[in-house]
């Protein structure tokens, strides 16, 4: 039979002072690893995902253009209103430039939704990236990102409809990409955590 150790009474038996101290060092030590680790897991997953949204985005906008047959002036005028033509095809702030429907004997028109709205936002289309500005009263549909904000179209200074970019805000919600941001054969660049990608690559 085990001996069995005998304890004054109202003293704990399983731990003292210090081996309770030295216990929370433990694990306040090993938090101190693993909480920065799960962190990165997560800014990565939240990072493919907008890979993966932005590619269907993308895939969505090219339909759409093959199908409409938009001409570079009324691609870069929709541009400015951000992507309200993969959801709608009445125009946000001037009705009368409505995408027709698809029609068979032409071959072309507007086939949507192809993809689906997820809210919508006042903006200010002269501006940068469409920010909100709730005075702008011009509503659009937004496509929301990872991060709780929402993807963004940007028109480079040049204005050429191949180089409109596709951003995602990224982290801190804020767009920090210009129009005047632009590499060697011009296209966006991508500034701050900003992620990046042309909308219509092949056109």
């Amino acid at each position: 039979m085990k001996n069995k150790r005998n304890f004054p009474e109202g003293r704990y038996s399983n731990f003292n002072l210090m081996e309770l101290l030295l216990a929370i060092a433990i694990v306040a030590a090993t938090a101190s690893f693993i909480v920065p680790i799960l962190g990165g897991v997560e800014d990565e997953s939240r990072g493919n995902v907008v890979k993966y949204e932005m590619g269907r985005l993308r895939e969505a906008f090219e339909k759409l253009d093959a199908d409409c047959v938009l001409s570079d002036d009324s691609l870069l005028d929709a541009s400015r209103y951000g992507l309200w033509m993969l959801s709608r095809r009445n125009h946000p702030d001037d009705p009368s430039k409505d995408i027709p429907s698809y029609d068979p004997d032409r071959g072309r028109g507007w086939r949507g939704p192809y993809a689906k709205e997820e809210g919508e936002v006042a903006v200010d289309s002269s501006a940068p990236g469409q920010p909100e500005d709730a005075s702008a009263g011009v509503n659009v549909p937004v496509f929301k990102d990872p991060y709780s904000g929402y993807y963004r179209v940007l028109i480079p200074r040049n204005g050429e409809p191949s180089r409109i970019a596709l951003v995602c805000v990224g982290p801190d919600g804020t767009l920090d990409t210009t129009p005047d941001d632009v590499d060697s054969f011009g296209n966006l660049k991508a500034g701050g955590d900003d992620m990046v990608v042309r909308l219509l690559p092949n056109r």
